[in-house]
């Protein structure tokens, strides 16, 4: 009976041992499981964070650049950028801005930059101005006044008045050197009405009108 008794003791203390020893090994590896995902979360935020310094760094080299005229290296730094952060809105549009300002061996390419911009804000004065030039620069007058037109009519983020006095005269010299007169002098005549008391910009109406074959 005490022999009996001696073997339940043991059996319970060899089942509790095995408890603890479970529960130590769950407890343990909780930790490590804890401890990797640590790990893992701040190499993925120091990843993160390095890629974006990365992004701003070849933002402004590249904005550096484009300010300087040297658009071609403005073109690679913005697409460096963008490796950094892609579909970063301003980098996307200042890298359209660059293959513009790059020269002609660039102008498929801004005018396709400029319309995968103009799907997703087909409203933006600066984007359809943009296309509006590149349109004239492949010779091609409907789209050319379609977009001017757009970005007379679209949102600017500041100075929206003077932006749409300037790119309806932009219109008018473009309508003037494709020889329709009468398109012209009509936008002329809006920008006269709407700055009646700005001597510059009436001098320059009156200007572009002489040379669209308007008395004044």
């Amino acid at each position: 009976m005490a022999h009996y008794t001696g073997s339940v003791e043991t059996h319970k203390l060899t089942r509790r041992e095995l408890l603890l020893h479970d529960a130590l090994a769950f407890f343990v590896l909780t930790l490590i499981t804890v401890a990797l995902f640590v790990m893992t979360l701040l190499l993925f935020r120091s990843f993160t964070n390095h890629r974006s310094e990365q992004a701003r760094s070849w933002t402004a080299k590249g904005q550096m650049a484009l300010n300087a005229g040297h658009a071609e290296d403005a073109v690679k730094d913005f697409r460096t950028a963008l490796t950094f952060a892609p579909g970063a809105s301003v980098n996307e549009l200042l890298l359209a801005q660059s293959l513009a300002a790059a020269g002609p061996k660039h102008t498929d390419e801004a005018y396709n930059a400029f319309l995968e911009l103009w799907d997703v804000h087909p409203g933006d004065g600066l984007i359809n101005l943009q296309l509006a030039r590149i349109a004239a620069r492949r010779k091609d007058p409907t789209a050319a006044v379609r977009y001017y037109r757009a970005a007379i009519d679209g949102r600017w983020d500041e100075n929206g008045a003077v932006h749409r006095r300037e790119g309806r005269l932009e219109l008018a010299r473009y309508l003037i050197a494709q020889h329709d007169e009468p398109a012209a002098r009509e936008e002329l005549l809006v920008v006269r009405g709407n700055w009646p008391r700005d001597p510059a910009v009436q001098r320059e109406v009156n200007d572009l009108l002489a040379k669209a074959g308007a008395g004044q």
